[in-house]
């Protein structure tokens, strides 16, 4: 006796859509944690001095993709504030990668629990 295996697409979809909606949550917890991270002081660079504007934090934002989420900000000196030692006037304060840290600890969770929700 053999079994065939015959894909569902219906419950496939529905799997696909809480990986979604599972990576949309890890997108936003990531973000809110990395503006958290933004809220102490960090000087964006200024040709005549450093300043704090905002941008960076105001401009971080997420994108889901297929099976994928990618969070930064489009700010040219971004990588300058993430990676300390890029550059010898500002030492940098890294944001993104402390707040993936914090989130990777329950992203199995929310992944889980939004596909869970789709079925």
């Amino acid at each position: 006796m053999s079994y065939k295996w015959i894909p569902n697409r219906a419950i496939n979809a529905k799997i696909q859509s809480g990986v979604d909606a599972g990576l949309t949550a890890i997108g936003i917890a990531v973000e809110t944690e990395a503006v958290n991270n933004l809220n102490e002081k960090v000087y964006a660079y200024d040709p005549v001095s450093y300043k704090l504007t905002g941008k960076l934090k105001q401009t971080l934002n997420y994108r889901v993709g297929k099976n994928k989420v990618t969070i930064g900000s489009p700010m040219k000196y971004a990588p300058y504030v993430e990676y300390p030692g890029k550059t010898r006037k500002f030492k940098g304060k890294p944001f993104l990668r402390p707040a993936y840290d914090k989130v990777k600890l329950i992203a199995k969770l929310i992944l889980a629990n939004e596909i869970r929700k789709k079925l």
